[in-house]
């Protein structure tokens, strides 16, 4: 018989909650009530304490509502819901009528590899999203491949000469996402589009 995972705590916080799941840490903030930080870090990490170079406002005082259902912690606001499972750290997001949004891939959506990048230990990142049938998305810059459509495409996101990168996401299923991080980054599966370049 297989072992039961450990259950994950969660509490609410003034601006939202947090997740403490077997194997990462999920922090949501509220940050209006269409509107929703995620920070996630791995257990046995410190909680990033980086301030953002892209969120700098003062919030004003945030309706919500936090509580546990069917194993997860779920944030409402007016006009979002957001729900963290307690045994993956796998967040998800719906609209006022309880229409989906935005999900990450079973099984949380996220890894951290240690890593050192110049002599300093940091973490690579992955993010993964279910992708919906036919959403469309738009945005992350200016880039030469006349493409405006980037559902399904691969771009190495690397401020350069003719390449301008703005890490917004909008997708027509009525959502947007601000990778909050100033590193290189890269969208979709990249390393086939590097694999072409040095092929060609």
């Amino acid at each position: 018989m297989a072992p039961t995972p450990e259950t994950a705590a969660w509490r609410k916080t003034d601006d939202g909650l947090v997740v403490d799941a077997p194997a990462v840490h999920v922090r949501l903030r509220v940050l209006s009530e269409r509107a929703v930080r995620v920070v996630a870090w791995p257990k046995g990490s410190p909680e990033p304490s980086r301030a953002s170079l892209a969120v700098v406002a003062t919030l004003p005082t945030r309706s919500l509502e936090a509580r546990e259902e069917t194993g997860a912690a779920v944030l409402r606001t007016p006009r979002l819901t957001a729900r963290v499972t307690l045994a993956t750290g796998e967040v998800a997001f719906e609209d006022e009528a309880g229409r989906p949004l935005l999900r990450e891939t079973p099984g949380g959506g996220k890894t951290f590899t240690p890593v050192k990048t110049y002599g300093e230990a940091t973490l690579l990142v992955r993010q993964e999203f279910e992708p919906a049938p036919g959403e469309s998305l738009y945005g992350l810059g200016q880039h030469q491949d006349r493409l405006l459509d980037l559902a399904g495409r691969d771009l190495d996101l690397w401020q350069r000469n003719g390449e301008i990168v703005v890490p917004f996401l909008l997708s027509t299923r009525r959502w947007g996402l601000l990778w909050d991080n100033p590193a290189h980054m890269r969208f979709g599966r990249p390393e086939r589009w590097l694999i072409r370049q040095l092929v060609e």
